[in-house]
This record gives structure tokens, sequence and C-alpha cells, in this order.
């Protein structure tokens, strides 16, 4: 094996690492939303999910944003900057300490003041917890961007993790302690959130600890030189800053939603008429929907990303046909996955509900929330293709337009129509994302679409299907058992397998992959041979 192959296993195998280990971490985060719900009831998972959008960002930011910038600094250092390695970690270090600095200064500052704007002031003490995690973001992103520039993505794979561990099990430890020790929901909810902090710290551990294990030296070895006028005038501070707010903008794209919805939903509700109380519940029960979101996007892109490395690889070789062929199956296999989890969703969604939250309540809500499953699956594949290709700043652009839609559309929806004015802007919000997306595709792709329209059509018609089966399935099922959470709970489960038998049969008989887009994947290629 020769020098340039083992480099480039080297690299594929980090990068699977790092997919795997993101893929975890989506899970964990998804998952203990529920027990956390059971745990504080929807009042207290209310005012969780308000501050949530804060921590979102700070991890997006130590995660996908600046350690990318840093690692691609520090592996193209060798090549063309003047600049030393040790300078590129000090001078970044110090950069975004700054950063991090004024974000939780202003956050703790004038964290009454975000509360009122949010509509409730007693959410000050959480908002002034969060932002403690933006003072560990440099920590965090200096070392991951470290050891990702010297292509060790074990670090980062397992500092990862283990932060979502360690957050989680802080949350559902301290959120049960508080609540069987009568504290006030709010207390509780300043708790949860001292999850970030401990999984922050988690993560910053484990980081050093591989840092001393592979150096054995302290991570800023040497400070003399580093600090010159030349130096400073070299750093590339406006790659770092620019391109690490795109790259999270990008990942944020549900989280930047929320934050909308946390600062709006809530006092939309007021001025419709609820009171304080009633909107606390409603926007707590409109936030079960955050879950369900998460894993079915989750699902629905796992697949369609992986391709994503061969169009970068495609765009990189300049072979344009390939990058239509790729780009074209990752965003088919994300609207059949999408519409799959949607249509599946909404058919169960009352059950599921019960089953998860103990109650029926917001259904219907939640139901038109689902939508933008197959939305945001589309938008997210759009994206990371958009990125793989080089045009960063155009896919933050399709999100902050996306961003902007969903404040315009809640300060209209809101007022009329409640949480589901809530809902129904998610999903025409999450549309702009994809309809923007897809244009900017189009331009770059050689003016060519990339999304297939008997594609959707089939995979809806499979959805339609599907949901009509499990409907028939749930009369009979429920003719001979009573509704409770144990029936409901056993409806939901056998009906995710039924759906998914009927949904891929129906889509086999309406041959919606020809044999030659089944070859390209290797787990299947010698059975569709066959």
């Amino acid at each position: 094996m020769n020098v340039l192959t083992s480099h480039k296993q080297t690299f594929w195998h980090g990068a699977m690492l790092l997919t795997l280990a993101g893929l975890v971490s989506k899970v964990l985060s998804a998952i203990y939303r529920v027990p956390f719900q059971n745990i504080v009831g929807d009042i207290g998972f209310y005012i969780y999910q308000q501050v949530y959008p804060f921590y979102g960002i700070a991890l997006a930011l130590s995660l996908y944003g600046f350690p990318v910038v840093i690692s691609k600094l520090l592996s193209e250092k060798k090549e063309k900057s003047t600049l030393t390695s040790q300078a590129i970690i000090v001078i970044s270090f110090c950069s975004l300490f700054i950063i991090g600095f004024i974000i939780f200064f202003v956050l703790f500052q004038f964290s009454s003041q975000l509360a009122n704007i949010m509509g409730d002031p007693y959410l000050h003490l959480p908002i002034e917890l969060v932002a403690f995690t933006f003072l560990l973001v440099p920590f965090i992103s200096v070392l991951r961007g470290y050891f990702q520039g010297h292509e060790n993505m074990l670090p980062t794979a397992l500092s990862q993790i283990a932060e979502q561990l360690i957050r989680v099990g802080t949350i559902l430890i301290l959120a049960y302690i508080l609540v069987k020790s009568d504290f006030t929901l709010y207390e509780v909810g300043a708790g949860a959130v001292l999850g970030s902090l401990t999984g922050g710290f988690a993560a910053v551990a484990i980081l050093l600890l591989f840092k001393k294990r592979i150096t054995g030296g302290h991570f800023f070895q040497e400070y003399k030189g580093i600090f010159t006028l030349n130096n400073i005038k070299t750093f590339p501070f406006k790659l770092l800053l620019l391109n690490s707010v795109a790259i999270c903008i990008t990942g944020l794209t549900l989280v930047l939603m929320q934050l909308v919805d946390s600062l709006t939903l809530y006092n939309g509700l007021l001025i419709s008429g609820s009171s304080a109380e009633e909107a606390k519940v409603m926007k707590g029960i409109f936030d079960r929907g955050q879950p369900l979101l998460q894993l079915g996007v989750v699902l629905s892109t796992s697949l369609s990303l992986s391709l994503v490395p061969m169009i970068a690889k495609a765009q990189t070789n300049n072979q344009s046909t390939l990058i239509v062929k790729h780009s074209r199956m990752a965003v088919k296999i994300s609207i059949i996955v999408g519409a799959g989890a949607t249509f599946g969703l909404i058919a169960i969604m009352e059950h599921t509900n019960k089953m998860l939250f103990r109650n029926m309540d917001g259904s219907f809500i939640l139901s038109v929330l689902s939508i933008s499953i197959l939305l945001t699956s589309i938008s997210l594949t759009g994206l990371a293709i958009l990125q793989g290709l080089g045009y960063v700043s155009q896919s933050a652009w399709a999100v902050i337009a996306g961003v902007i839609m969903k404040w315009l559309f809640n300060s209209l929806l809101i007022p009329l129509y409640g949480s589901l004015g809530a809902a129904i802007s998610t999903v025409l919000s999450v549309g702009v994302v994809a309809g923007v997306t897809g244009l900017f595709l189009y331009r770059a792709i050689q003016n060519q679409s990339i999304i297939q329209f008997y594609a959707f059509v089939k995979a809806c018609i499979a959805g339609i299907i599907m949901v009509s089966l499990i409907k028939g399935y749930e009369w009979l099922f429920f003719s001979y058992l009573a509704s409770n959470r144990i029936s409901s709970t056993i409806f939901s489960l056998s009906s995710v397998i039924i759906g998914g038998i009927v949904f891929i049969v129906v889509l086999y008989f309406l041959r919606i992959f020809s044999k030659e887009e089944l070859v390209e994947w290797p787990v299947i290629q010698k059975w569709v041979k066959k």
C-alpha cells in the first residue's frame, strides 16, 4: 500500500467516524426530550425549550463551525501560509475567546431584557446559565480543530458522544431530583441547562487527555513571537469568522426556526387571548414535535448525506456528469425516506403522542408540523451538496431567507391560528429554504434541476397508500382493544413495521429506482445483478 492510498483511507475512515458520532449524538439529543417531558410536564418542557436554541448555537459553533475552519487553516499551512501551526492555534483561540466572552456577557447581562422579549420574565435564570456555554466554545473549538487539522478524528468523535451522554444524563437526573424535591419548574429548567455545562466540561477533559497523550505537553507550548504585527496581518480573521458562521447557519436550520418560535410563539399566544398558563402549556405541547422532527430528519438524511463526499470528489475531479448524477440520487433518497417518515408519522401521530407524552393533546398540530420532515430532508441534503461544491455562503443565505420568512409567517399566523399557525409557518419556511436551495443548485450544476418530480409524486402515492392501510389497521386494532398508553405503544410500534414494509413494497412496484441507480450502492449491487 503506497502513502497516497494510506492517506486516503485514513481520511475516509475519519470522515466515517465523525459521521457515526454525529448520528449517535443527534439521536441522543432527540430521544432524551421524551423522558424529560414525562418528568417535568408541558410547562417544564416549555421552559427548557425556550432557552435550548442558545445551547444549539454554541454547540454548532464548537462542532461544525470553528473546528472545520481551524483544521483547514492548519492543513493549508503546509502549502501556502507563512503562519506556524502554533500561531494559528493561539491567535484562533484568542479570537474565539473574545467572541465567546462577548456573547456570554450580552446574554448574561441582558438576560432579564431577553426574557421580557420572550414574554416570560422568569426565564432570566435559565438564560444566564446557558450563557456560560459560550465560554467553553473557544476551548472545544480549537482543540477539535487542532486534531482535525492533523487528520485525527477520534478525539472529536469521542468528545462529541461524551458531551451528549453527560449532558443528557445530567438533565434527566437533575430534573428528577429537583421535581421530587418540590423546586419550581423554572429552577428545574435552570438545572437542566446545567447539562450543557457538564457536557461541555466533559468534552474539554477528553480533548485535553488526548492532547497530553499525543504531545505530552501543554496546549500552548510557545507564546514568544506569535503576536507579531506580521502574524496578525497575515492571519485570516475574515475566513475564520465568516466561513465558520456560514457553516454553522447551514447546520442550524431547525434550531434557528426554534429560536424564532421561542421569541414569538408564547407572545403571540398571549396576544391571541390565551392566559399565561394556557400559553405555556400550548408552547410545551407544540415543542413535543421537536424530537419527532429531529428523529425523522436524522433518519431521512443519514442515507442521502452519505453521497455528499462522492459529489465533492466529483467536483474536485471536474466530473460534471457525476456531480449531477450523485446529486439527483441524494435528493431522491431524501425525498423517499422523508416522505416515508412524514406520512408514517402523520398516520400514527395520535397514538405516538400518547405513547411518548401520555396524552393526545395537540396531535393535529404535530401532524401538520410533521410535513416539515420531508421539506427539511430535501433542504438539508441540498444544503450539504451546495457546501460540498464549495458554495458555503449561498447555503447560509438560503437558511437566512427561511428564518426571515419564519418570523414573518409567525407574526401573521400565530395571532390567527395559535400553535397551528406556528406549525404552518415552519412548513412554509422550510419550503422556502428548499426552494432557494434548489435555485442555487440549479445555477451551480450547469442549469440542471436535481429534483426529480416523478420521484416526489411516486413517494407521495406510496405514502398515501401506507396511511390508508395503517388507518384500516388502526380501526381493526382498537375494535378489540381499549385505547390506553400500552395499547397505543403496541399499535404505534407495530404500525412502523407494517407501514415500512407497505411503503417499500409500493415503491418497488412503482419502480422509483432504476437498475442503473441501484447498482451504485455496493451493499445491494450483487443482489440487483442477480
